[in-house]
């Protein structure tokens, strides 16, 4: 029976975390090279420093625990940035390498830490946001741009909510839209359209991996390496999708693609990818080793704090705790979970904190692929522990010098730091729209829409005017 009903659903779970990774910068408009540089650079920087410190704090900690006597491989603690950072899709990515390596408690384990990592970045975010807010350390900004349109009674009040958007529903008065239609509901729904879209980039994408491992077999140097057949599918994908999005803008088509309803199809993705992945978790793997697994995923959620709350002040030209606790999310359970703690501490944030967040989760992509090329290459090896452990310290260390010799004397530049003239549609940030973020000032005016500010945070809300005309003339969507 359980056979029956969970059949396929580690497929599902890998083909979400595809698609989230391919959909990231459909629709998007992407800086310039130089812009991308400096403006990500410094978040680049950090987030190399706190995703590579998690993979040097657990495998340190699982050599002090083979030390002390516990019986595990010394890769063990590489479940745990695995699980973290690539959260439950880089353990169906890395399940044949698992079997491969004869590791069966692998698998689970990683799926272990992934759960783990969503729930303890969940509860641990909520309250370091809460700590930070009551020391002072994050000043809740005012909203750049915020206007109201009246409506035909004059006010630009929104209806009371009753105290319903405190649980996460929001009143008929305040509800906002999901997406908007670029396609004639006679000729095609707009919402298979998009999926079309994503399925030209997922047949692009497994194109491009067949055509890597085909340049691979032909060389014996290439297959002892076995590096290009290593990258994950989702990086071919995620390079797919931004190569689909700058063709569609160069041929003048980027008005078919509508960035809310593509983040949108990304958000649900995650969701079902956790809903598919966590009843699937078997936790023998990690009962059997309950000791350093516990070990293990607390010393990374203690060095995450340190890099919060020391290091970030010192690393980032401005908005330290904003950008730092983005990294906190997305290093202990997922790249929406930063976003979310980001809304959570400050939900008016400046719009150069989620542009540097886009730059950088543009450039970490296909560097996160391969490393984790890397890792699939050097797990099977022997001694694989070690020789991560001695990767990870040598990317950090080449990171920590690029930022003092490079990224921080470049901190007096306007793309570095931003201004307050800077609009809300210049905040290049992947998913952040499926995350919680606002949508831009452009889109909300092109579409008569007000803003309203409160205590809650910003809601994006239709005047009476607006709904009557938008219900007369659109179809359900």
């Amino acid at each position: 029976m359980k056979h029956f009903f969970m059949a396929g659903w580690g497929d599902v779970s890998y083909m979400c975390y595809v698609v989230i990774f391919g959909t990231m910068f459909i629709g998007a408009e992407v800086p310039s090279v130089k812009e991308i540089w400096l403006t990500g650079a410094p978040q680049m920087a950090f987030g190399m420093a706190c995703q590579h410190g998690v993979w040097i704090t657990a495998l340190t900690t699982t050599q002090l625990l083979i030390g002390a006597g516990f019986k595990i491989p010394g890769y063990f603690g590489a479940a745990v940035p695995l699980g973290f950072v690539g959260s439950h899709g880089a353990a169906t990515q890395f399940e044949a390498t698992f079997t491969e390596m004869s590791w069966d408690n692998g698998f689970n384990l990683v799926l272990m830490n992934a759960t783990f990592g969503l729930m303890g970045g969940l509860l641990a975010g909520t309250v370091v946001v809460n700590i930070i807010l009551k020391l002072g350390l994050i000043k809740p900004t005012a909203l750049a741009g915020n206007f109201e349109v009246e409506d035909e009674a004059g006010t630009a009040e929104g209806a009371a909510d009753d105290g319903w958007i405190e649980v996460g529903l929001i009143p008929k008065e305040q509800q906002q839209p999901i997406g908007y239609r670029t396609t004639a509901a006679e000729s095609m729904e707009s919402v298979v359209l998009h999926l079309g879209i994503i399925g030209v980039m997922l047949m692009i994408g497994y194109s491009a991996k067949q055509v890597l491992t085909a340049i691979e077999n032909t060389s014996s140097f290439l297959q002892n390496i076995g590096l290009l057949s290593a990258i994950p599918f989702f990086t071919c994908c995620m390079l797919t999708g931004l190569a689909l999005n700058t063709i569609l803008i160069k041929l003048n088509l980027a008005f078919i693609v509508d960035k809310e309803t593509i983040d949108t199809l990304g958000t649900v993705c995650l969701e079902v990818l956790i809903s598919a992945a966590i009843p699937t978790t078997d936790m023998s793997g990690g009962l059997d080793a309950v000791t350093p697994f516990f070990a293990c995923c607390c010393s990374v959620f203690i060095f995450m704090l340190v890099m919060l709350f020391v290091v970030a002040p010192l690393m980032f030209p401005n908005y330290p705790y904003q950008r730092g606790l983005f990294e906190f999310g997305q290093s202990t359970a997922s790249t929406p979970m930063g976003f979310m703690l980001i809304k959570m501490a400050d939900a008016n944030c400046p719009a150069i904190v989620f542009k540097s967040i886009g730059c950088y989760v543009l450039m970490d992509g296909p560097n996160y692929g391969i490393w984790m090329a890397v890792v699939s290459v050097t797990f099977p090896s022997a001694s694989a522990g070690t020789k991560l452990l001695l990767y990870s310290g040598t990317y950090w260390t080449f990171w920590l010098i690029l930022y003092f010799f490079v990224i921080r004397p470049a901190f007096g530049c306007p793309a570095v730091t931003g201004s307050s003239e800077t609009p809300k549609e210049d905040s290049f940030a992947p998913m952040a729209s499926g995350a919680g973020t606002t949508m831009s000032e452009r889109r909300i005016s092109e579409h008569n829409l007000s803003r309203n500010v409160g205590k809650t945070g910003s809601t994006r809300q239709r005047s009476s005017a607006s709904q009557a005309i938008e219900m007369s003339r659109r179809s359900v969507f």
